[in-house]
């Protein structure tokens, strides 16, 4: 049965602010003035659609039948904008330009504005703006859709201290727009997302993205500009057509487990820096001529050796010389961080090294110690035994993990105490049962 007259709150429907633009069906004819009425705690129900600018009181969420997922049963064609202190949540809604943002979160204060289940229709000008100065302020955007309509305009634009999520979203780009959305400030982060026009990191911008699809293939232009603070980007794909996928310009950034299409001579470009691991590249192009490259250690990429004396090596100890062992043929150096010229080990990464050093020695005529060290730039690890008199051979072992930084260098030394002179010899047979020394990096924790 239709309303007969309007309430001035219906406690019977699914809100008792309800927005109407007939009187007879709601207790408000526009969104305004249902902002007007409501306190922090209510909702406000959308019945039907609305032409409004309205500036949303903290704590007052916004809400309608979510209908279609692509086309919400209402649209609010309009900025909403949000700058008190608080917490609120639109859901449901179909979110619509009108020459100027769908969304705005301004000024100072800790806003923190959901948006949930929405559609962002970008039809003539960017549809989110966050400005907030404030480094507790949020958007987050999550299960929402989205389109961006014409050139010259883009999804996002976020110079605010605080940060920014989408989470479970995916936005199109039917108007072809090679505008950037843009992160200046504050954190952009991602998860489980779709974009069609580039994104670009900038000034003090930084942000995590994961499982996160950037196509722009079809404008062929550069999905993504790291050009800011500290950028992560894990198990994601860029696809950019005929130009090159990534440009990196600034440092701090790194790519893990990502998919690269690009049909550009460089498919990641760049004069900054970069750290990656495990990359694929799926079209004809896969240079990465970034500047400044790190390797992460990452399957086959993770550093470790093993080396073994190749001969004896005769009177190095004995009388408290302290010899420096020179395992010189490898069986393995994975990334060559092992000289076996000068039996020194170089640390690619800053992190734990587990070492695994023996010696053998031979030549003892007198009760005498012994001590194998491992020698890092930052400490000395050791392993010592005390051997009765009377020649013989004997093995020292010693394991240690080490913390390093990148740059600091491991040597393996041996001294023997007792004898007369350094009669005793480090014996070499170019197998594992005589001397040799291994390590391998365990990682950064």
């Amino acid at each position: 049965m239709p309303f007969q007259h309007a309430l001035s709150t219906n406690n019977y429907g699914p809100a008792k602010i309800i927005v109407a633009t007939s009187p007879a069906n709601g207790s408000h004819v526009t969104l305004a003035s249902a902002m007007a009425d409501a306190v922090s705690g209510d909702t406000i129900f959308m019945r039907d659609s609305v032409t409004e600018n309205v500036t949303i009181t903290p704590g007052v969420n916004i809400t309608s039948y979510v209908g279609n997922e692509i086309t919400p049963t209402v649209t609010i064609t309009g900025k909403l904008i949000m700058t008190g202190a608080g917490t609120s949540t639109v859901s449901g809604i179909r979110l619509q330009t009108n020459s100027d943002f769908a969304i705005a979160v301004t000024g100072s204060a800790a806003s923190i504005l959901n948006v949930e289940n929405c559609y962002i229709n970008c039809t003539n000008n960017t549809g989110v703006s966050f400005t907030t100065s404030s480094p507790s302020a949020q958007i987050n955007i999550s299960n929402c859709m989205g389109d961006i309509g014409t050139t010259g305009i883009a999804l996002f634009a976020h110079s605010s201290a605080g940060t920014i999520l989408f989470e479970q979203s995916r936005f199109t780009n039917s108007g072809g727009s090679s505008t950037a959305s843009t992160c200046s400030a504050g954190g952009c982060n991602g998860d489980y997302s779709r974009f069609a026009n580039p994104i670009t990191f900038s000034s003090t911008g930084a942000g995590t993205l994961e499982y996160c699809l950037v196509s722009t293939s079809a404008q062929n232009v550069t999905a993504m500009t790291l050009g800011g603070g500290a950028v992560s980007l894990k198990w994601c794909r860029f696809d950019s057509g005929t130009a090159s996928a990534l440009s990196i310009t600034s440092a701090t950034n790194e790519m893990i487990s990502c998919i690269i299409s690009s049909t550009n001579t460089n498919a990641i470009t760049g004069a900054g820096t970069l750290s990656y691991a495990a990359l694929s590249f799926i079209n004809t192009s896969s240079t990465v001529n970034v500047t400044t490259q790190t390797i992460f250690p990452f399957g086959a990429n993770v550093p470790s050796f093993s080396a073994v004396l190749s001969a004896n090596s005769l009177n190095r100890t004995g009388n408290g010389a302290i010899y420096t062992v020179i395992c010189d043929t490898e069986t393995y150096d994975v990334m060559s961080n092992y000289n076996n010229s000068t039996g020194t080990f170089t640390a690619p990464y800053t992190g734990k090294y587990k070492f695994e050093f023996q010696i053998y020695l031979t030549g003892c005529t007198i009760a005498s110690s012994c001590s194998a060290s491992v020698v890092t730039t930052a400490r000395t690890y050791v392993n010592g035994l005390f051997r009765a008199a009377g020649a013989q051979d004997f093995r020292i072992h010693i394991s240690c993990i080490a913390d390093m930084t990148a740059g600091d260098t491991a040597t393996f030394t041996v001294s023997a105490f007792g004898e007369a002179a350094d009669t005793d010899d480090v014996l070499g047979n170019n197998a594992y049962s005589g001397t040799w020394v291994q390590g391998r990096y365990l990682g950064s924790k």
